[in-house]
Order: C-alpha cells, then structure tokens, then sequence
C-alpha cells in the first residue's frame, strides 16, 4: 500500500487554532499525523501521512490537498508531498 508522506504551511499569520483546524480537517480525510502502524510516535507540526490503494499521481494529491485546505481552512497554503519507497524512524 503506497504511503504518501504531506508537510503543509498555512501561508501569512496563522494561529495555533488554525493549525488545529488544519490537523482536524485532514484527520478527516484520512491523514494522520502519526507513523505509520506506529499512532503513539507523532511527526513533527504539520507533517501528515496518507496510505493509498492505488499507485498516487503526487501531482494530483498536492493539488487536491492544497484546493482543500484553501477551501476549508486557511486561504493560502503551500504543501509539499513525497511518495515513500521505504522509511524508518529513529528510536525513542
């Protein structure tokens, strides 16, 4: 299953609230701000991951989010996506 790794900047002067709004809003639509298999280790602030069916077009899903996020939550916002061929994490 490909996972698609986000960090997502809410452009100009967002507040702590906004972000909260922006963490709420994509728990929605399935990204998660936790490794994967891994919900007790959290990413670091607006870093999100999301798990696809099929191979994901990048362009496509940075499209999506950034329309989204725009529509929903803050007016401007710049996000970054990487498709993960493999990971790891750092212990404790």
């Amino acid at each position: 299953m490909p996972i698609v790794f986000a960090r997502v900047e809410l452009r100009g002067d967002p507040t702590w609230e906004n972000y909260k709004q922006l963490h709420e809003f994509l728990r929605g639509k399935g990204w998660f701000q936790h490794l994967p298999s891994h919900s007790d280790k959290p990413m670091p602030h607006a870093m999100y991951q999301g798990s696809f069916n099929a191979e994901p077009n990048l362009g496509t899903v940075v499209t999506n989010l950034k329309r989204d996020i725009e529509a929903s939550v803050w007016t401007k916002a710049l996000v970054l996506a990487v498709k993960s061929a493999d990971w790891a994490q750092s212990a404790g």
